[in-house]
């Protein structure tokens, strides 16, 4: 039975539109005829009562089987009339922008567009038709309701593509899945697996990019166009939609990323352009083509860039998808009828296109003539490209820059193809001489109408403004002609630039030639425009002259009247100035003698202010020394009382490290004694200050707000240095110190100074310090608190720093503890009796009140 199961083939039961040989309702006719004509053969050839032997041990499947016919026999009207729906309707956008169509889904595709089967058009646009249809929703053909939903799909997709592109980094977009509206009527087995779906759709969110939504709209686009139009095309989304499907995917292309993607899916593009047979002559038609020509220019162009010459097999499927037809007949077919306006249109366009893409091949010259005739066919692209010349010419944009321009650029390609040897027909030859004739006698005509107007200028006797702007025109055209702009092929198989009149040697020189006639012509005019104005100079220069010896008489005349007149006035004025200024002279006198009184009151005022301050930061300090050393000769005889030590530590090196040491008032330099001497902390002690006896050496700033410029200190530094060869003493202060001015730096505004004595008060005390610098001051003629010590670089000498030692204090801190409780009892080895402590008031208290140091 193999033959007549191979006659039966596949064919789903629940789809209307059948993509195979036959219809159902044939098909399930057939199956019966095939099952009765089985039965017959058997009963003819066996019997019953053999067949009934014979399927004895298989009669329950037998019955089985029989029983399954019977009831898809039943079941086959009921389903198909009730029941069953078009696959294609169940199809998700999600689902239409995975893949391609194979095969078996565009014969489905164009059998439901071409079905007038009435069906329920459901809720929305990508409602669920029905099962089973009812009654209450408007019933629609199936191809209708394919259209609408489809329709929805594209603004859907086009929609999320335009807000991609839009964005300055589109790199990733959130899509939401859209959700379809449930059928009003379920069973049981179609609510679940709805409801799956349902939960799937609300939770999938997929991230596209620009380039993958790219993708997925031209697979969308490829899925629903039909691909194979002919007489009955009809179009399954409306050219309107169409359009703006071609248009989108047309600017999303503006990046690199994404004409790769259209360059790795060119048979999904040749499947969505629009084809020649579906011209209707309308706007949208001229727009759709223009939207095919943009693609066609950028995926070419891009091949060509990215590909170079891999890209030959792929730009020829391209150029057939493109399908460039010339006005009449010629190899191939022609294009279709088209009003004026719509061919001024398409004619320039397909030209455009086709320059653009022939030049975007790189190396032509290492191409055979044969593949360069397979892109660009003699008869066919050749002959396109010529109308559009010809369109080009005669339209009313012939004069636009733009038609020049492509005119021009297909003149080089005629130029190219000529010298890489294509074979053009003749008629296309001589369009071709034809062609560049137009072109050059146009560009002579253009240039000779400029160069007349020039010499018209001339024997009207214009201005050289006017003529210099009529040549600046005659240099623009030539200059046009002449540059080299234009790449094409070299000698050497390599492009160069040339001119882009190269292929018409008698029009480069034609237009130089001409140039240098205006050229000639403008400059004998501005000869004799110059030899005018020479003439009329030298007149207008003797008449300038006379003019200004007359004016020179009269003004001298006047002149020399003013001078007396001035010189009166002059000597009337001295002698009342005169006058004025002996006045001015006895009062100024007796001002300067009132300020000298007065500021020798306010000096001598402000050096007994000074004086007064110095005394009594003298006096405190004198009181201070003396409390100091009143407190050191009580701690001596303190110490010495209690037949304790003073321990005076001297440091003759690195005076300053010791310094520092002692900041924290001696505690960390006390504990160390401590622990060297074996004894608690509390019976060591510091004295209050340190005694250095040496120098140092100081950095002294000088502040130049309060003294001004000090030319006279820097005057008299400058004189010690000269007597005494670099070395500076000053006069010994009141406190015994010696300073020597080592060297000073006026553009710094310091000097160095080394201070020599006993230098401890210096370092310890701001008074003393201050005391000493104002000594400085006056000696170096300075105002006071001019100087201040900045920086202490080194001392030199010897410190002495007392310490001292009571143990006095560890009996006391013994007793304390005893008398609280703390202390260890003493045991007396021996004996066991009770001892008692009872300290007696001493003679001298452990430290001075401020009465008793006032002493």
């Amino acid at each position: 039975y193999a033959a007549p199961s191979m006659l039966c083939f596949m064919n789903p039961m629940l789809e209307n539109g059948c993509p195979c040989s036959m219809p159902a309702p044939i098909y399930f006719t057939w199956r019966w005829l095939e099952l009765t004509g089985m039965l017959l053969i058997a009963y003819y050839v066996n019997g019953w009562d053999r067949l009934a032997e014979i399927f004895a041990d298989d009669m329950p499947i037998v019955e089985f089987g029989a029983g399954a016919t019977l009831v898809w026999t039943v079941l086959l009207p009921i389903i198909r009339f009730a029941f069953a729906d078009h696959v294609l309707f169940k199809y998700s956008s999600e689902m239409l922008s995975d893949k391609p169509f194979n095969a078996s889904q565009e014969l489905l595709r164009e059998e439901l567009m071409q079905s007038t089967s009435l069906v329920s058009a459901g809720d929305g646009a990508y409602s669920y038709v029905a099962l089973p249809s009812q009654d209450d929703l408007p019933k629609l053909s199936a191809n209708e309701q394919m259209r609408k939903i489809w329709r929805q799909m594209m603004s859907d997709a086009l929609i999320l593509l335009e807000q991609a592109s839009s964005k300055k980094n589109p790199r990733e977009t959130d899509v939401a899945v859209k959700e379809p509206a449930p059928p009003k009527y379920f069973i049981n087995l179609y609510q679940w697996g709805h409801g799956l779906l349902q939960d799937h759709e609300k939770t999938v969110k997929q991230r596209s990019s620009v380039e993958e939504l790219f993708v997925r709209t031209l697979c969308l686009g490829t899925n629903i166009i039909p691909t194979n139009p002919g007489s009955n095309w009809l179009s399954s989304i409306g050219k309107e939609k169409h359009f703006r499907f071609l248009e989108e995917l047309r600017k999303s292309m503006e990046t690199i990323a994404v004409q790769q993607k259209g360059l790795e899916h060119m048979s999904n593009f040749l499947k969505i352009l629009p084809h020649w047979d579906q011209w209707e002559d309308e706007e949208m038609d001229a727009k759709l083509y223009k939207e095919k020509a943009l693609i066609v220019q950028q995926l070419g162009r891009r091949g060509w860039t990215t590909l170079a010459s891999s890209f030959y097999k792929q730009s020829k499927l391209l150029l057939e998808g493109f399908d460039a037809r010339p006005r009449s007949d010629a190899k191939g077919a022609k294009l279709p009828n088209m009003k004026p306006k719509h061919w001024e249109e398409v004619g320039p366009r397909q030209m455009k296109v086709l320059y653009l893409l022939w030049h975007s091949i790189p190396d032509k010259q290492r191409m055979s003539t044969t593949d360069l005739e397979q892109l660009f066919r003699p008869g066919i692209e050749f002959e396109a490209m010529l109308d559009g010349a010809d369109c080009s010419l005669t339209s009313a944009y012939a004069k636009n820059d733009e038609s020049k321009k492509n005119t021009l650029e297909l003149c080089i390609l005629l130029s190219e193809a000529r010298q890489l040897g294509l074979q053009l027909t003749e008629n296309e030859k001589k369009r071709r001489d034809s062609l560049w004739k137009t072109i050059t006698e146009s560009a002579k005509e253009n240039i000779d109408t400029l160069v007349k107007a020039v010499l018209d200028a001339k024997v009207a006797g214009k201005p050289t403004k006017e003529m210099q702007r009529l040549f600046d025109k005659v240099e623009d055209a030539n200059r046009y002609i002449q540059e080299e702009k234009a790449a094409t092929i070299g000698p050497d198989s390599g492009e160069v630039k040339k001119s882009r009149y190269f292929w018409a040697p008698d029009l480069l020189a034609h237009a130089s030639a001409k140039k240098e006639e205006a050229n000639k012509a403008l400059l004998a005019v501005q000869a004799l425009e110059t030899q005018k104005r020479e003439t009329q100079r030298k007149e207008e220069e003797e008449a300038i002259k006379q003019k200004a010896k007359e004016e020179e008489m009269k003004k001298h005349a006047a002149e020399k009247l003013r001078k007396e007149e001035e010189a009166q006035r002059a000597r009337n004025e001295a002698e009342a100035a005169l006058e004025e200024a002996e006045e001015a002279k006895e009062e100024l006198e007796i001002i300067q003698e009132e300020k000298e009184e007065i500021e020798k009151m306010l000096e001598q005022a402000h050096n007994e202010t000074v004086m007064k301050e110095r005394r009594a930061r003298q006096a405190v300090r004198r009181e201070k020394l003396k409390r100091r050393e009143m407190k050191r000769l009580f701690k001596r005889q303190k110490i010495k009382n209690s037949n304790g030590m003073v321990i005076a530590v001297k440091v003759s090196e690195d005076i300053d490290s010791f310094i520092d040491y002692l900041s924290d008032e001696g505690e960390r330099f006390m504990s160390t004694m401590a622990e060297w001497l074996k004894l608690p902390a509390e019976a060591i002690s510091g004295d209050e200050g340190i005694d250095i006896e040496g120098s140092f050496v100081g950095s002294v700033t000088v502040d130049q707000s309060v003294i001004g410029p000090a030319k006279e200190m820097w005057a008299r530094l400058q004189e010690l240095e000269t007597k005494a060869e670099g070395y500076r003493p000053l006069r010994r202060t009141t406190s015994g110190l010696t300073i020597e001015i080592l060297d000073f730096d006026e553009t710094k505004n310091k000097f160095t100074a080394r201070f020599e004595g006993k230098v401890s008060g210096m370092l310890q005390d701001q008074d003393e310090q201050r005391d000493v610098l104002e000594e400085v001051e006056a000696q170096l003629g300075v105002a006071a608190e001019a100087l201040s010590l900045a920086d202490i670089e080194t001392i030199r000498g010897e410190m002495t720093y007392r310490v001292f030692v009571n143990i006095t204090s560890v009996v006391r801190k013994q007793l304390r503890l005893e008398e609280a409780g703390e202390a260890e009892p003493l045991s007396l080895p021996g004996i066991s009796c009770s001892l008692n402590w009872d300290k007696e008031d001493e003679d001298i208290p452990d430290d001075l009140t401020d009465d008793q140091s006032s002493l």
